[in-house]
């Protein structure tokens, strides 16, 4: 499979293409991890994904990370609703300490129509 890899020379961020990066999470490859409210579980049915292929972490426990905790994030893909968190996230771990994370282009919201994702739209109004 041909994985499409953005980098972006501005932040030095990598984005992945939404279904292959999803696909990429699904082999278990790297590990997806959630940056929104909705409960992981509910993420996991939706997309896919395994039990132990998906992680979720509040984007501002994340800020107080110690380097030992960073560096478990090394290679996981960031997800959130429409892209803004993971990739402030995905900038901070580079900068602070060094870790490389991916992003998912879009963000979950880019991708609402796909995968038909939440019955109660009310939490991604657009």
């Amino acid at each position: 499979m041909d994985i499409s890899i953005k980098k972006f020379s501005k932040d030095n961020s990598f984005e992945l293409d939404f279904d292959n990066g999803l696909e990429i999470v699904k082999r278990g490859d790297k590990k997806l991890v959630w940056l929104g409210t909705e409960p992981i579980s509910r993420i996991r049915k939706i997309l896919g994904i395994e039990k132990n292929n998906a992680i979720s972490l509040k984007p501002e426990e994340a800020i107080y990370f110690t380097e030992e905790q960073a560096k478990k994030m090394e290679g996981c893909v960031l997800l959130c609703y429409n892209g803004t968190t993971s990739a402030f996230l995905n900038n901070y771990f580079k900068k602070k300490f060094g870790v490389n994370t991916y992003l998912l282009d879009g963000g979950l919201k880019g991708h609402e129509d796909n995968y038909k994702l939440f019955d109660d739209s009310h939490l991604l109004k657009k």
